[in-house]
């Protein structure tokens, strides 16, 4: 939590102040002690020289040698009184005025301030007694009284010295900022920008007056801005409406280009199912061909047999000479037996065909169905071939791998328009290729089927055309892109096969080498949730 600047100044100067203080009572302590320390010893010195005296002068055989010996000390204005005793601790001798018997606690306090000193006094290498000795405790109390004058006259000249600072410093400095930040507390308050600050209150302190100066021309500035802001505020805001209603009607606009879009995008899509179809005429028109000529065939073996044949029989059987001719009536009805299978065999592939193209050409929704995946890669591999060498006389040559991969849930049409696409782009690729190299290139396109990993169909197809480079490899599936030539892509026929294998729930990829190749692999699964349960 922040602090007012009063209470941090309050606090910093309560504990310098202390700490002051503190520093210079501890000094006093310190040299008060050693004053005292200096005194014992030297009280201390004076009594061994004393006992040292009295020791050479007498062997205390007369009390009054010694109390002669006493009385001509030249220093004995120090002390207070001298007390000789014997070592069995009988007052020998006595000068001075002080008491012969000190208590205890005042010849404790006294031995600790060095008033009181007692001395072995010893003649040759025997102790035969001691001395106590009183000093004076003026000098002593003197310095003690007069450092505790002297440190209770400072520590108050300190106070009123911090007082007198301490207000002087509040009056200055602390009370105008105080009411300068007020002043600024209530102009962001009110964000009124018309309030302005007395420079007359601070013309005493400069650093105060510059800043209320600066406060004030900083409001004048912000009061010129909020006028600017208002100002720029109503233009924003007629610009605003105005921008509004532009976007309005572009939006109009967009929304009527987005539905001419979409429904250039369905016609698009129309045309590029309507362009497999074409694709694969020439291809059905060579299927229908070869079924129609062999029903054609037949169906003239059987007329010749009705025609021409069958009457002699009847007449024979009339005659009764029909045994003789049994052996080629039956070698007859076997052909036209044969010929009849073939009618039916051929009926069904031209059938196919045609359901196949009217698959095609099929504009609703179609649904799913059990599929022969084998047999329908082989039937659009062929009608693509055969539409290609309609479209450009092309030696290919066709590495076909297909296995069984058993009936898969698919839309039959649609998987048939996206492998349509495939073949056709591999056919172009190749074309493109060979009109460059000429006789030194050989077109060839790999289809294989296979299962992989036992939950997929793998359907890859590969030629060794033109390749892509890398740009155009990660473009190829974006709706409307295409390398070829104006007029002969519309960029959807690889957009349209990658959502027609991601609606199988399929995965389509390309893998390619410009100059070498290029293969496209279909990942179709063999068992699609919700529709097939084995």
């Amino acid at each position: 939590m922040r602090e007012s600047l009063e209470v941090i100044y309050k606090r910093n100067l309560v504990l310098y102040l202390s700490i002051i203080i503190g520093i210079f009572v501890a000094v006093q302590l310190v040299t008060t002690y050693s004053f005292i320390q200096y005194m014992k010893h030297e009280n201390i010195s004076k009594t061994k020289l004393i006992a040292d005296i009295i020791s050479t002068a007498v062997n205390f055989q007369s009390v009054d040698d010694i109390r002669e010996e006493l009385d001509h000390l030249d220093y004995k204005s120090s002390f207070n009184s001298i007390t000789v005793f014997s070592k069995e601790g009988k007052i020998i001798a006595h000068h001075g005025n002080g008491n012969k018997h000190p208590a205890n606690n005042e010849s404790a306090l006294g031995e600790l301030l060095g008033t009181n000193t007692n001395f072995e006094i010893i003649s040759g290498n025997e102790i035969v007694g001691h001395i106590h000795v009183h000093f004076h405790t003026g000098i002593l109390l003197e310095k003690i009284a007069f450092d505790l004058v002297f440190s209770l006259v400072l520590i108050v000249t300190l106070i009123l010295i911090t007082y007198k600072g301490s207000a002087a410093i509040h009056t200055l400095i602390l009370s105008p900022v105080v009411s300068f930040t007020e002043l600024v507390k209530s102009v962001a308050a009110s964000n009124n920008l018309h309030q302005i600050i007395d420079l007359q209150k601070y013309n005493d302190t400069k650093e105060l007056y510059e800043l209320s100066s600066e406060f004030n021309n900083m409001i004048n500035n912000l009061s010129l801005g909020q006028m600017e802001v208002e100002e720029s505020k109503n233009e924003l805001e007629k610009t605003n409406k105005n921008l509004e209603s532009i976007v309005n009607k572009k939006t109009e606009t967009l929304n009527e280009t987005i539905s001419h879009l979409k429904s250039y995008q369905n016609k698009l899509i129309s045309q590029e199912k309507l362009a497999s179809m074409g694709t694969l005429a020439a291809g059905i028109a060579h299927e229908i061909k070869n079924p129609l000529n062999l029903i054609n065939n037949s169906a003239g073996l059987i007329e010749t047999f009705i025609r021409e044949e069958l009457p002699v029989y009847v007449q024979s059987i009339h005659d009764g000479t029909f045994e003789k001719n049994s052996l080629y009536f039956e070698e007859d009805v076997a052909g036209i037996s044969n010929a009849c299978l073939m009618i039916v065999k051929n009926g069904n592939r031209a059938d196919s065909i045609i359901k196949n193209l009217l698959a095609q050409s099929r504009g609703d929704t179609p649904d799913f169905e059990k599929v022969d995946l084998k047999s329908l890669v082989d039937e659009f591999f062929k009608l693509s071939f055969h539409a290609m060498r309609a479209n450009r006389a092309m030696d290919v040559v066709k590495i076909l791998d297909i296995c069984d991969v058993g009936r898969l849930h698919l839309i039959p049409q649609d998987i048939g328009r996206a492998l349509t696409n495939l073949f056709d782009n591999a056919y172009y690729s190749m074309s493109e290729k060979l009109t460059e190299y000429g006789e030194d290139y050989h077109p060839e396109i790999t289809v294989s089927l296979s299962i992989q990993e036992d939950k997929f169909a793998l359907i890859s197809i590969k030629d060794n055309g033109e390749g892509m480079d890398k740009a155009t490899c990660d473009k190829v599936f974006e709706p409307f892109f295409t390398t070829k030539p104006a007029g002969k892509g519309t960029g959807l026929g690889l957009s349209m096969v990658y959502d027609i294998v991601r609606s199988h729930q399929g995965t389509l990829s390309v893998k390619t080498e410009p100059g070498i190749y290029t293969e496209f692999t279909i990942l179709l699964p063999l068992h699609i949730k919700g529709l097939d349960n084995d």
